[in-house]
């Protein structure tokens, strides 16, 4: 009788805030009955597929997409979110939590080799290891200093706001890995842009469009916005 084998799926390594508003969503919207990609209105496919594969990595949806205990605890209960965030961490990462390396002590090196023994190689070992370091954050569990993607997000939160660019609107898809720098973000399966309300880009409204709408209704309420705001604008000035 012939053996199959399984292969063992590689870590996550989209941008954590996209899981996050991914989760966020739901507790606003509620928990569907299964996930697919039709809840995943304004990401772009490869960000899709990142998302089925990050929400089967930590078994919070079955094969077939219907969503597990604990994706309904998740959703339902973010007042324990910290101690569930731990709990995935601790059983989705077991080549960094049960073979000895001590993450208050360990080297960026140290993570690094972890997570291409565990099947990332080139630039997803980066982005799966800061995925990790989001995700140890939100959990609660001390990562060392010496993690260049832990002292990067410290010192993201210490330093000064720094003034927004004046930004047009764009209807660009988000990257791949969903850690592009664009306008559009999923929130509980509606689509949102950002639109600038002055020339310096201080401030903004976001639209946020309901599923049914098109991309091309989209982009052409977007392209009425800007019209109208930069008209503004010339008349402010003259």
């Amino acid at each position: 009788m012939e053996e199959t084998t399984t292969k063992t799926p590689n870590p996550p390594y989209l941008a954590f805030k996209t899981f996050q508003n991914f989760i966020n969503g739901f507790r606003q919207a509620g928990l569907p009955a299964r996930i697919d990609r039709t809840v995943m209105a304004g990401q772009s496919g490869a960000t899709q597929s990142s998302l089925m594969l990050t929400l089967k990595y930590f078994g919070l949806i079955q094969e077939n997409g219907t969503p597990t205990p604990a994706l309904v605890n998740l959703v339902e209960h973010p007042e324990t979110e910290t101690k569930q965030y731990a709990d995935l961490a601790r059983r989705s990462y077991p080549f960094i939590f049960s073979n000895g390396l001590n993450l208050e002590t360990a080297t960026d090196g140290q993570l690094q080799e972890a997570f291409r023994a565990a099947g990332l190689g080139g630039e997803t070992i980066r982005k799966g290891l800061t995925f990790f370091v989001m995700m140890a954050d939100a959990a609660g569990i001390k990562i060392s200093p010496h993690v260049k993607s832990a002292k990067n997000k410290a010192a993201g939160n210490g330093a000064a706001p720094q003034r927004p660019r004046r930004r047009r609107p764009s209807s660009s898809a988000a990257s791949d890995d969903g850690d592009a720098d664009d306008p559009s973000e999923f929130q509980g399966g509606m689509k949102s842009h950002v639109v600038p309300l002055d020339k310096e880009g201080t401030r903004s409204v976001r639209i946020t469009a309901p599923l049914d709408m098109t991309d091309k209704e989209i982009r052409r309420l977007q392209k009425w916005m800007e019209v109208t705001l930069f008209v503004g604008w010339e008349e402010a000035d003259e």
